[in-house]
Protein backbone atom coordinates (compact mmCIF):
# COMPACT_ATOMS: atom_id res chain seq x y z
CA UNK A 1 0.00 0.00 0.00
CA UNK A 2 1.54 3.34 -1.01
CA UNK A 3 1.26 6.71 1.33
CA UNK A 4 -1.03 9.56 0.51
CA UNK A 5 0.71 12.70 -1.24
CA UNK A 6 -1.00 14.56 1.47
CA UNK A 7 0.46 12.33 4.12
CA UNK A 8 4.12 12.81 2.62
CA UNK A 9 3.87 16.50 2.20
CA UNK A 10 2.69 17.09 6.26
CA UNK A 11 5.77 14.74 7.19
CA UNK A 12 7.96 17.11 4.91
CA UNK A 13 6.54 20.04 6.29
CA UNK A 14 6.50 18.73 9.85
CA UNK A 15 10.58 17.66 9.72
CA UNK A 16 11.75 20.75 8.23
CA UNK A 17 9.72 23.15 11.18
CA UNK A 18 11.09 20.37 13.82
CA UNK A 19 7.28 21.27 15.25
CA UNK A 20 3.91 20.37 15.17
CA UNK A 21 2.43 23.34 15.83
CA UNK A 22 4.46 25.33 13.08
CA UNK A 23 4.09 22.74 10.62
CA UNK A 24 -0.07 22.97 11.01
CA UNK A 25 0.01 26.79 10.54
CA UNK A 26 2.05 26.41 8.00
CA UNK A 27 -0.30 24.03 5.74
CA UNK A 28 -3.22 26.06 7.50
CA UNK A 29 -4.81 22.54 9.16
CA UNK A 30 -5.77 21.53 13.00
CA UNK A 31 -2.48 20.01 14.81
CA UNK A 32 -4.91 17.10 15.57
CA UNK A 33 -4.80 16.35 12.15
CA UNK A 34 -1.45 16.81 11.28
CA UNK A 35 -0.79 14.41 14.29
CA UNK A 36 -3.31 11.49 12.34
CA UNK A 37 -1.60 11.84 9.30
CA UNK A 38 1.75 11.12 10.90
CA UNK A 39 0.73 8.55 13.30
CA UNK A 40 -0.96 6.82 9.36
CA UNK A 41 2.08 7.17 7.68
CA UNK A 42 4.15 6.02 10.67
CA UNK A 43 2.05 2.80 10.99
CA UNK A 44 2.16 2.38 7.70
CA UNK A 45 5.86 1.84 7.38
CA UNK A 46 5.71 0.08 10.70
CA UNK A 47 8.27 2.41 12.41
CA UNK A 48 8.40 5.87 13.92
CA UNK A 49 10.07 8.88 12.02
CA UNK A 50 9.75 11.34 14.87
CA UNK A 51 11.36 11.72 18.56
CA UNK A 52 8.79 13.80 20.50
CA UNK A 53 10.95 16.19 23.21
CA UNK A 54 9.16 19.57 25.19
CA UNK A 55 10.89 21.89 22.17
CA UNK A 56 9.56 19.80 19.16
CA UNK A 57 10.93 16.88 17.45
CA UNK A 58 13.53 15.27 15.67
CA UNK A 59 13.83 12.89 12.80
CA UNK A 60 15.14 9.17 13.73
CA UNK A 61 17.13 7.20 11.87
CA UNK A 62 13.98 6.02 9.78
CA UNK A 63 12.61 9.77 9.57
CA UNK A 64 16.00 11.08 8.32
CA UNK A 65 16.01 8.55 5.29
CA UNK A 66 12.90 9.47 4.16
CA UNK A 67 13.17 13.06 4.18
CA UNK A 68 16.37 12.64 2.30
CA UNK A 69 14.51 10.72 -0.46
CA UNK A 70 11.21 12.83 -0.16
CA UNK A 71 13.41 15.60 -0.99
CA UNK A 72 14.78 14.24 -4.25
CA UNK A 73 11.43 13.07 -5.28
CA UNK A 74 9.89 16.38 -4.63
CA UNK A 75 12.28 18.01 -6.96
CA UNK A 76 11.74 15.29 -9.96
CA UNK A 77 8.24 15.96 -8.90
CA UNK A 78 8.21 19.75 -9.58
CA UNK A 79 10.19 18.69 -12.73
CA UNK A 80 7.19 16.50 -14.23
CA UNK A 81 5.11 19.06 -13.33
CA UNK A 82 6.50 22.11 -15.21
CA UNK A 83 7.38 19.75 -18.03
CA UNK A 84 3.71 18.42 -18.16
CA UNK A 85 2.54 22.48 -17.66
CA UNK A 86 5.04 23.00 -21.02
CA UNK A 87 3.49 20.30 -22.44
CA UNK A 88 0.24 21.30 -21.93
CA UNK A 89 1.03 24.92 -22.81
CA UNK A 90 3.32 24.82 -25.53
CA UNK A 91 2.85 23.39 -28.89
CA UNK A 92 5.41 20.66 -29.01
CA UNK A 93 5.77 17.01 -28.76
CA UNK A 94 3.99 14.48 -31.00
CA UNK A 95 0.89 14.03 -31.95
CA UNK A 96 -0.25 10.89 -33.33
CA UNK A 97 -3.42 10.55 -35.21
CA UNK A 98 -5.19 7.47 -36.71
CA UNK A 99 -6.91 7.38 -39.99
CA UNK A 100 -7.51 5.11 -42.93
CA UNK A 101 -4.49 5.14 -45.09
CA UNK A 102 -7.23 6.79 -47.36
CA UNK A 103 -6.88 10.14 -45.66
CA UNK A 104 -3.32 9.78 -44.90
CA UNK A 105 -2.67 11.64 -48.04
CA UNK A 106 -4.95 14.46 -47.84
CA UNK A 107 -4.17 15.06 -44.23
CA UNK A 108 -0.45 15.79 -45.65
CA UNK A 109 -1.44 19.27 -46.76
CA UNK A 110 -1.97 19.44 -43.26
CA UNK A 111 0.83 17.94 -41.85
CA UNK A 112 3.14 20.07 -43.64
CA UNK A 113 2.21 23.76 -42.78
CA UNK A 114 1.92 22.57 -39.08
CA UNK A 115 5.08 20.93 -39.18
CA UNK A 116 6.57 24.48 -41.17
CA UNK A 117 4.71 26.47 -38.10
CA UNK A 118 5.68 24.62 -35.11
CA UNK A 119 9.54 23.79 -35.83
CA UNK A 120 9.14 21.17 -32.49
CA UNK A 121 5.66 19.42 -33.32
CA UNK A 122 5.99 16.19 -34.43
CA UNK A 123 2.93 14.34 -36.26
CA UNK A 124 2.81 10.59 -36.33
CA UNK A 125 -0.14 8.66 -37.86
CA UNK A 126 -1.02 5.22 -37.53
CA UNK A 127 -3.55 3.17 -40.08
CA UNK A 128 -6.41 0.22 -39.19
CA UNK A 129 -9.60 -0.14 -39.02
CA UNK A 130 -12.10 1.91 -36.79
CA UNK A 131 -12.66 -0.91 -34.64
CA UNK A 132 -8.77 -0.83 -34.05
CA UNK A 133 -8.04 2.69 -33.39
CA UNK A 134 -10.71 3.48 -31.45
CA UNK A 135 -8.90 1.05 -28.98
CA UNK A 136 -5.84 2.90 -29.53
CA UNK A 137 -7.44 6.14 -28.59
CA UNK A 138 -9.52 4.21 -25.47
CA UNK A 139 -5.40 2.93 -24.34
CA UNK A 140 -4.19 6.43 -25.35
CA UNK A 141 -1.90 5.38 -27.98
CA UNK A 142 -3.69 7.83 -30.31
CA UNK A 143 -4.52 11.24 -29.74
CA UNK A 144 -6.84 12.11 -32.50
CA UNK A 145 -8.87 9.48 -34.68
CA UNK A 146 -10.51 9.90 -38.16
CA UNK A 147 -13.21 7.04 -38.97
CA UNK A 148 -16.69 6.35 -39.89
CA UNK A 149 -18.89 4.06 -37.56
CA UNK A 150 -16.72 4.64 -34.44
CA UNK A 151 -18.84 2.81 -31.21
CA UNK A 152 -19.98 4.86 -28.75
CA UNK A 153 -17.73 5.12 -25.50
CA UNK A 154 -18.39 6.56 -22.52
CA UNK A 155 -15.21 8.67 -21.90
CA UNK A 156 -14.20 9.33 -25.73
CA UNK A 157 -15.64 12.02 -27.50
CA UNK A 158 -17.06 11.53 -31.30
CA UNK A 159 -17.93 14.44 -34.10
CA UNK A 160 -19.47 14.19 -37.25
CA UNK A 161 -17.16 16.50 -39.32
CA UNK A 162 -17.83 15.26 -42.79
CA UNK A 163 -19.19 12.74 -44.82
CA UNK A 164 -17.78 10.30 -47.54
CA UNK A 165 -19.45 7.81 -50.01
CA UNK A 166 -18.40 4.41 -50.69
CA UNK A 167 -19.54 3.57 -54.42
CA UNK A 168 -17.79 1.45 -57.18
CA UNK A 169 -15.70 3.20 -59.81
CA UNK A 170 -14.38 2.46 -62.96
CA UNK A 171 -11.27 3.62 -65.30
CA UNK A 172 -11.92 6.82 -67.31
CA UNK A 173 -10.02 4.95 -70.44
CA UNK A 174 -13.17 2.61 -70.55
CA UNK A 175 -15.42 3.76 -73.15
CA UNK A 176 -18.38 1.37 -72.85
CA UNK A 177 -20.12 1.62 -69.79
CA UNK A 178 -19.61 -1.22 -67.33
CA UNK A 179 -22.08 -3.78 -66.95
CA UNK A 180 -22.81 -4.47 -63.47
CA UNK A 181 -25.09 -7.88 -64.87
CA UNK A 182 -21.92 -9.20 -67.05
CA UNK A 183 -20.83 -12.59 -65.66
CA UNK A 184 -17.05 -11.38 -65.92
CA UNK A 185 -17.39 -8.37 -64.13
CA UNK A 186 -14.62 -8.51 -61.57
CA UNK A 187 -15.12 -6.54 -58.60
CA UNK A 188 -11.70 -4.99 -56.55
CA UNK A 189 -12.19 -4.75 -53.02
CA UNK A 190 -10.44 -4.50 -49.60
CA UNK A 191 -12.59 -7.38 -47.73
CA UNK A 192 -11.54 -6.82 -44.74
CA UNK A 193 -13.75 -3.65 -44.26
CA UNK A 194 -16.64 -4.52 -43.04
CA UNK A 195 -19.03 -2.23 -45.33
CA UNK A 196 -17.46 -3.59 -48.03
CA UNK A 197 -19.37 -6.92 -47.89
CA UNK A 198 -22.84 -5.25 -47.31
CA UNK A 199 -22.06 -2.79 -50.83
CA UNK A 200 -21.39 -6.71 -52.61
CA UNK A 201 -24.61 -7.82 -50.78
CA UNK A 202 -26.36 -4.85 -52.79
CA UNK A 203 -24.85 -5.69 -55.94
CA UNK A 204 -26.24 -8.92 -55.71
CA UNK A 205 -29.30 -7.97 -55.05
CA UNK A 206 -29.18 -5.87 -58.29
CA UNK A 207 -27.77 -8.92 -60.11
CA UNK A 208 -31.02 -10.82 -58.71
CA UNK A 209 -30.61 -14.89 -59.97
CA UNK A 210 -27.12 -14.24 -61.47
CA UNK A 211 -24.12 -16.21 -59.79
CA UNK A 212 -22.27 -13.88 -57.71
CA UNK A 213 -19.16 -11.89 -59.54
CA UNK A 214 -16.10 -12.24 -59.50
CA UNK A 215 -14.12 -11.09 -56.33
CA UNK A 216 -10.32 -9.70 -56.34
CA UNK A 217 -9.24 -9.11 -52.36
CA UNK A 218 -6.95 -5.89 -52.49
CA UNK A 219 -5.94 -5.21 -49.20
CA UNK A 220 -4.33 -1.80 -49.94
CA UNK A 221 -5.87 0.99 -51.48
CA UNK A 222 -3.39 2.52 -53.51
CA UNK A 223 -3.16 -1.29 -55.42
CA UNK A 224 -7.03 -1.12 -55.94
CA UNK A 225 -6.94 2.49 -57.46
CA UNK A 226 -3.74 1.44 -59.91
CA UNK A 227 -6.00 -1.91 -61.31
CA UNK A 228 -9.18 -0.02 -61.53
CA UNK A 229 -7.40 2.50 -63.55
CA UNK A 230 -6.08 -0.08 -65.98
CA UNK A 231 -8.92 -1.90 -66.76
CA UNK A 232 -8.56 -4.89 -64.56
CA UNK A 233 -12.24 -4.59 -62.72
CA UNK A 234 -14.35 -2.32 -60.70
CA UNK A 235 -13.05 -1.13 -57.35
CA UNK A 236 -14.98 -0.10 -54.38
CA UNK A 237 -13.44 2.83 -53.14
CA UNK A 238 -14.45 6.10 -51.12
CA UNK A 239 -15.07 9.43 -53.11
CA UNK A 240 -12.95 11.55 -51.13
CA UNK A 241 -10.13 9.48 -52.15
CA UNK A 242 -11.03 9.70 -55.70
CA UNK A 243 -11.54 13.00 -56.01
CA UNK A 244 -8.70 14.14 -54.51
CA UNK A 245 -5.69 11.33 -56.71
CA UNK A 246 -7.46 10.08 -59.56
CA UNK A 247 -10.63 12.49 -60.84
CA UNK A 248 -9.79 12.82 -63.68
CA UNK A 249 -8.75 8.72 -64.33
CA UNK A 250 -11.80 7.01 -62.23
CA UNK A 251 -15.50 7.60 -62.94
CA UNK A 252 -17.87 6.51 -60.78
CA UNK A 253 -20.36 3.48 -62.37
CA UNK A 254 -23.95 4.40 -62.74
CA UNK A 255 -26.61 2.55 -61.09
CA UNK A 256 -24.16 0.45 -59.00
CA UNK A 257 -25.04 0.87 -55.23
CA UNK A 258 -22.92 3.20 -52.29
CA UNK A 259 -23.23 3.85 -49.15
CA UNK A 260 -22.71 7.67 -47.62
CA UNK A 261 -20.71 7.13 -44.17
CA UNK A 262 -20.55 9.99 -42.03
CA UNK A 263 -16.48 10.86 -40.91
CA UNK A 264 -16.47 11.17 -37.77
CA UNK A 265 -13.46 13.09 -35.49
CA UNK A 266 -12.93 11.13 -32.39
CA UNK A 267 -10.57 11.86 -29.34
CA UNK A 268 -10.41 11.83 -25.50
CA UNK A 269 -11.83 15.05 -23.58
CA UNK A 270 -8.17 14.74 -21.72
CA UNK A 271 -6.26 15.42 -24.93
CA UNK A 272 -8.10 18.97 -25.63
CA UNK A 273 -5.69 20.59 -22.72
CA UNK A 274 -2.58 19.90 -24.41
CA UNK A 275 -1.76 23.11 -27.20
CA UNK A 276 -0.53 20.36 -29.61
CA UNK A 277 -3.50 18.73 -30.07
CA UNK A 278 -5.70 21.93 -30.06
CA UNK A 279 -3.23 22.77 -32.18
CA UNK A 280 -3.91 19.85 -34.67
CA UNK A 281 -7.78 20.08 -34.72
CA UNK A 282 -7.75 24.09 -35.17
CA UNK A 283 -5.60 23.07 -38.56
CA UNK A 284 -7.97 19.82 -39.21
CA UNK A 285 -10.97 22.16 -38.86
CA UNK A 286 -9.58 24.72 -41.35
CA UNK A 287 -8.73 21.82 -43.58
CA UNK A 288 -12.11 20.58 -43.85
CA UNK A 289 -13.06 24.25 -44.58
CA UNK A 290 -10.87 25.16 -46.94
CA UNK A 291 -12.01 22.00 -48.91
CA UNK A 292 -15.44 22.40 -48.61
CA UNK A 293 -15.77 18.77 -46.43
CA UNK A 294 -17.07 20.45 -42.98
CA UNK A 295 -19.80 19.51 -42.27
CA UNK A 296 -22.42 21.35 -40.77
CA UNK A 297 -22.23 20.17 -37.28
CA UNK A 298 -20.87 21.92 -34.51
CA UNK A 299 -16.77 22.89 -34.93
CA UNK A 300 -14.28 20.25 -33.40
CA UNK A 301 -13.07 23.01 -30.98
CA UNK A 302 -16.11 23.75 -29.76
CA UNK A 303 -16.13 20.71 -28.28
Amino acid sequence: MLPSASDLIYFYEVAKESNFSRAAKKLHISQPSLSFSIKRLEQLLNTNLFIRHTQGVTLTRAGNQLFENFESLLTQWNSLTTTIKETNQHIKGKVTIGCYSTLCSYMSEMNSDLLLQYPELEIHFKHGLSADLMQSIIEGNVDIGIMTDPYPHANIIIRKIAETEFSFWASCKQNKKVDLYSDELLILVDLKIPLMNSLLNELQKLRQHRPAPRICNVDQIEALAAMAINNHGAAILPSCYVELHFKDQLKKIEGAPSYVKPLCLVYRPDVKQIAAVKAVLKAIDDLLQANNLKSASTSILEV
